[in-house]
């Protein structure tokens, strides 16, 4: 995760919370968060663009919530894409599943959180 995203994350979100309260919400997020990259994933897998759509949509607004600026862009090229009737590419995925496990590292290494 950039120094940059990670400033907007600490200035949106986590020094608004105690550690236990963000905790609990990162959490949920995570959760939810890589469940719709699963769906994702699916949507990509079957060709259902329609879906794709909704669900990288639904992953664009959770991630611009918590504050995961790069998650949200590239949930939102997703979604574009699935408009503009392309499939989401293995490069779009592949930078997805990046960026959610470097949000995921930082969130453990940085704010010693546990989901």
């Amino acid at each position: 995760m950039s120094a940059e995203n990670m400033d907007v994350l600490n200035k949106m979100v986590i020094s608004q919370f105690t550690p236990q309260q963000m905790n609990t919400y990162f959490s949920i997020f995570c959760r939810n968060a890589d469940v719709m990259i699963g769906q994702i994933e699916q949507m990509t897998a079957a060709g259902n663009l329609p879906m794709l759509k909704g669900v990288a949509h639904k992953l664009k607004g959770s991630s611009l919530t918590v504050g995961a600026t790069q998650i949200k862009e590239l949930a939102h090229d997703i979604e574009r894409s699935a408009a503009e009737g392309r499939n989401a590419s293995s490069a779009h995925l592949a930078e997805l599943h990046a960026a959610f496990d470097a949000l995921k590292a930082t969130l453990k290494k940085d704010h010693a959180l546990t989901f």
